[in-house]
């Protein structure tokens, strides 16, 4: 790697993440110094998503990619599957409609029928826990064991910020 400075941050991350085992990735990691961490942190280091985020910037940028850079190439990962996400909304009845749209806003979701939650986002309760029995059933949200607890989070990490950068 002639010329090139890696800062140990950037190193640290690029061990860590098994997100980065491509060499195409791995070279625009090297390029960037503060966008990998808002990288891996927005896909949540879902491979698929943080590929597809990579490329974009990949095939974009020039020899140093910035952060005005990484806002540009995740607007155009949303836009591609934007009508995908419209469709869904088509698919979805209203009230499980706001309850993706709530939990996505909030990325993780423990109790979903805490009464914060629920009033934050005008739910009740007996339809909130419905709407998150199907969505889970139908795949639309992740059911995960985080320190023995479960938690709730929009399963398509695109689709998530779509609906946070939307609604």
């Amino acid at each position: 790697m002639r010329g090139i400075v890696i800062n140990e941050k950037l190193l640290q991350e690029i061990k860590i993440s098994d997100t980065l085992k491509s060499n195409r990735i791995k070279n625009l990691a090297l390029r960037m110094a503060k966008p990998i961490g808002e990288i891996l942190r927005w896909t949540r280091r879902h491979t698929f998503y943080t590929h597809f985020l990579c490329n974009q910037l990949y095939g974009s940028t020039g020899q140093k990619v910035d952060m005005h850079d990484l806002e540009s190439a995740k607007y155009r990962c949303l836009q591609q599957f934007e009508l995908t996400y419209l469709y869904y909304k088509k698919l979805l009845s209203p009230n499980q409609w706001k309850v993706t749209a709530a939990i996505a806003k909030e990325d993780m979701v423990e109790e979903v029928t805490a009464k914060d939650f629920l009033n934050k986002y005008n739910l009740s309760a007996s339809s909130t826990h419905q709407a998150v029995k199907a969505l889970v059933k139908d795949g639309i949200l992740y059911e995960m064991l985080d320190n023995e607890r479960v938690k709730y989070v929009v399963y398509d990490v695109f689709f998530s910020r779509w609906l946070q950068w939307m609604v």
